[in-house]
């Protein structure tokens, strides 16, 4: 079962591919969507990320938090 988690609080700065290195530490990734602003192309500070397994969405969740 896949699960998708919302990631929130990035910093701006902050690219898909630094999003993807520090969360996939925790189990294989399927989709990773990092929100952008559409005009300026900036991060607006919160994504979404799809694992392959619930198990690992719950790691990344109670790893992460805070």
């Amino acid at each position: 079962m896949v699960t998708k988690i919302f990631v929130g609080n990035l910093n701006f700065q902050m690219t898909e591919d630094d999003l993807e290195n520090l969360f996939s530490q925790f189990g294989k990734i399927s989709e990773l969507k990092m929100i952008k602003d559409f005009e300026t192309g900036r991060s607006k500070g919160f994504g979404f990320i799809t694992y392959s397994a619930q198990k690992e969405a719950e790691l990344a969740i109670s790893s992460m938090n805070g």
